[in-house]
């Protein structure tokens, strides 16, 4: 007698995505980050901010709106400049 397996669960689900994440920082073209606009003087903009989207390898629009400061390093942009070649549209107003 045939028995199905039972469902996958959350646990079981979460294991194999970790094991294997999906390889959407590749498809992704196009990011805009903002944050409420009652809150945008508590978010800043910094290098760890842009580094973890570095991933992002064919992006070709980013728009970053956090509404408070700006604080990257020449080696964050360096950095940015490589990892996205494509990138046509970079917006991060002050």
């Amino acid at each position: 007698m045939f028995q199905a397996p039972p469902p996958p669960s959350f646990h079981n689900s979460k294991s194999r995505i970790q094991q294997n994440p999906p390889r959407y920082h590749t498809l992704l073209r196009t990011i805009h980050v903002s944050s409420p606009p009652s809150h945008r003087e508590l978010y800043n903009i910094t290098a760890t901010t842009l580094k973890s989207l570095l991933r992002f390898i064919n992006l070709e629009h980013l728009l970053v709106n956090l509404g408070g400061g700006v604080d990257i390093n020449d080696e964050t942009v360096h950095d940015a400049s490589k990892a996205w070649p494509k990138l046509n549209t970079l917006e991060i107003p002050e």
